[in-house]
């Protein structure tokens, strides 16, 4: 069964600044709700590999995807990863999700795919 904070994610390139223009607060806050689909989307197809399990191999892969505008994923980087097992499970999740058209058109962000055994 696997277990803790399984996916979290942050918007590439997007620093917070302390005051911006409507237009802005209201651009971030759809980029942040869209970075909600696509981690409950990346959640869903999530599968914790049988081999790392019997070995008892845990860990976290942290990744960089770009997803265009017809939701369609462009691009998977592996930024790092504690095993190469827990690595081509979290691609292999990656390319099986169905991502809903990102506001704005392209969407770019990091990600970290949690593996832990209970």
């Amino acid at each position: 069964m696997v277990s803790g904070s399984p996916i979290s994610g942050g918007v590439a390139g997007a620093p917070q600044k302390p005051k911006e223009s409507k237009g802005k607060k209201a651009a971030g806050k759809d980029r942040e709700n869209y970075l909600k689909l696509v981690l409950r989307e990346v959640e869903k197809n999530k599968f914790y590999p049988l081999i790392a399990r019997r070995m008892g191999i845990e860990g976290r892969v942290r990744l960089k995807i770009v997803i265009g505008k017809g939701g369609e994923l462009l691009s998977v980087s592996v930024l790092s990863s504690d095993s190469e097992i827990l690595k081509k499970a979290a691609v292999k999740t990656l390319k099986k999700c169905h991502f809903p058209p990102p506001p704005g058109g392209k969407f770019e962000t990091d990600l970290t795919i949690h593996y832990r055994l209970n």
